[in-house]
């Protein structure tokens, strides 16, 4: 999504205006007392800034949700995997061997 151009509105800084945006960061010119400033993208749209266009503000807050439910899903999927790695230790249990002391093994040679 190109939100180059675009205006938008900051709690704290005020208006600015989009300079440059990627699938993860965007850049926004504030006034001169304040410059530049970079966000998170899509999470700054969240508690931070607001976009003029009300559409275009409906299209990031679905890219925000979508972006959720992704790491939602990944978390499910690690916390699954270590489930199943621990279940399966707990199956298969490792030997214990029992450290030698470098003086018992002095004694031993």
């Amino acid at each position: 999504m190109n939100l180059a151009n675009e205006r938008v509105k900051h709690r704290q800084f005020g208006e600015g205006q989009v300079v440059e945006n990627t699938e993860d960061r965007i850049t926004v010119q504030f006034g001169k007392q304040i410059g530049l400033k970079s966000f998170i993208f899509p999470d700054a749209f969240e508690n931070f800034l607001l976009i003029d266009k009300l559409v275009v503000q409906h299209e990031i807050h679905k890219i925000y949700e979508q972006k959720i439910e992704q790491e939602r899903k990944l978390q499910q999927e690690r916390m699954e995997k270590a489930t199943r790695l621990a279940a399966e230790q707990a199956k298969n249990p490792k030997t214990k061997h029992k450290k030698t002391t470098s003086a018992k093994r002095k004694t031993e040679k």
